[in-house]
């Protein structure tokens, strides 16, 4: 997960983000890990093994899912060399660990 933020951060930094980056990544990986432990709350899975493939995919689920929101979100407000590292960033996301 720690590669995970430093990417987040990283991309934060070529978009130029204003804010507190460590604290906006911070808030993302912590929202997904909320968003994943209800995912299987919801699907009657135990949540206190967090190392389960079942915790591991439905973080998987959060984290693809808020990205897509997130970008959605800023993509009208995005230049052309700003689209170009969106697009890097998700091309090198460490989410198939």
């Amino acid at each position: 997960m720690e590669e995970l933020k430093k990417s987040l951060i990283k991309l934060l930094e070529e978009l130029d983000y204003k804010s507190n980056k460590e604290e906006f990544a911070d808030e993302f990986l912590r929202a997904c890990h909320q968003q994943a432990i209800g995912m299987l709350l919801k699907g009657n899975q135990p949540t206190e093994d967090l190392e389960s493939n079942q915790y591991k995919e439905a973080l998987r689920i959060a984290i693809l899912s808020n990205i897509r929101k997130t970008i959605n979100l800023a993509l009208p407000t995005l230049s052309q060399e700003q689209l170009a590292k969106f697009s890097s960033y998700i091309e090198s996301m460490p989410l198939n660990n």
